[in-house]
């Protein structure tokens, strides 16, 4: 029986792509990337299908969540259009794979995910990565400083498993009843029991 996971997916060419189990096992692979000129890169589709169909195949994936792409300001004509293009074959090879998603605004996450972290910018989310998953490798290969892209997928992913985006409420039903799920997630006080009423 494979593991429940969803998927955190952070576009663009210093993104990355997560994978995030009810045990909290997390699995994460830079965003492929082509060499198309001199120093000019660009979304590797087919290398970004294959590792969504590994993770397929190794997982129940139930639902991913996508960083809505948006254009910055002063941003060239080009590189909006390769964002939008990235973005577009991103959410293609998910409906393809029949993978359901959710587009998020950043804003939005990191309010859910990083409330009451320390730190600015990206430094939040690698701070909550690190010790929320210690096991998550944020500098693969011959890297230094972590790899924000990562840590920002991871967080994507967290967000997707906290929203249950892709559950239905049967699914619900069974995983609160499920010993890994209810370790994975924070543990909530339980209320007092009412006070008995009194009889006249």
């Amino acid at each position: 029986m494979k593991d429940e996971a969803w998927i955190g997916i952070d576009n663009g060419h210093h993104g990355a792509i997560v994978a995030l189990t009810l045990r909290s096992v997390a699995i994460a692979y830079e965003m492929p990337l082509i060499h198309v000129k001199k120093t000019a890169y660009a979304l590797d589709m087919k290398g970004l299908g294959k590792i969504l169909r590994e993770l397929c195949d190794r997982f129940d994936i139930r639902g991913a969540a996508i960083e809505r792409a948006q254009a910055m300001p002063k941003q060239g004509v080009s590189s909006t259009f390769k964002i939008g293009q990235g973005y577009g074959a991103t959410e293609m090879a998910l409906v393809l794979l029949g993978i359901p998603y959710e587009t998020v605004q950043p804003r939005r996450w990191v309010t859910d995910i990083l409330s009451g972290v320390e730190g600015e910018g990206k430094e939040r989310a690698i701070r909550y990565v690190q010790r929320q998953y210690p096991a998550l490798d944020l500098t693969p290969g011959k890297k230094r400083t972590p790899h924000d892209g990562i840590a920002d997928a991871a967080c994507l992913a967290t967000y997707a498993r906290r929203q249950a985006v892709g559950v239905t409420p049967e699914d619900v039903n069974r995983m609160l009843g499920d010993a890994r799920f209810r370790e994975s997630e924070p543990r909530r006080p339980v209320p007092p029991p009412p006070p008995p009423p009194v009889w006249r």
